[in-house]
């Protein structure tokens, strides 16, 4: 009897969640940084000079809009608007 609740509790165990893999994007748009369209996939941070621009983020890719990061209601989307990047996934041209 044992090893069958064993076997019942292992069969319903919940999935465990994978880790998100985070991936860098490079801004190319001229207009709304927060747009996700605007951004392509990139191999690291990287910033060009230029003045208090978001260059490059952090983050998952939209599984909705592959190719895409995932911004919009993530919190990362309020440090892209606040130019924040104390959370190591936000780069600005200084």
């Amino acid at each position: 009897m044992l090893i069958t609740l064993t076997a019942v509790f292992f069969a319903f165990k919940p999935a465990q969640r994978q880790t998100k893999a985070l991936q860098y994007w490079a801004y190319v748009g001229t207009t709304d940084p927060t747009d996700q369209m605007q951004y392509q996939p990139a191999s690291g941070p990287s910033c060009a000079s230029g003045t208090n621009v978001v260059c490059t983020i952090l983050a998952e890719e939209d599984l909705s809009s592959l190719g895409h990061p995932k911004i919009a209601g993530e919190p990362i989307e309020g440090r892209i608007t606040s130019k924040d990047e104390n959370s190591g996934d936000v780069f600005v041209r200084n």
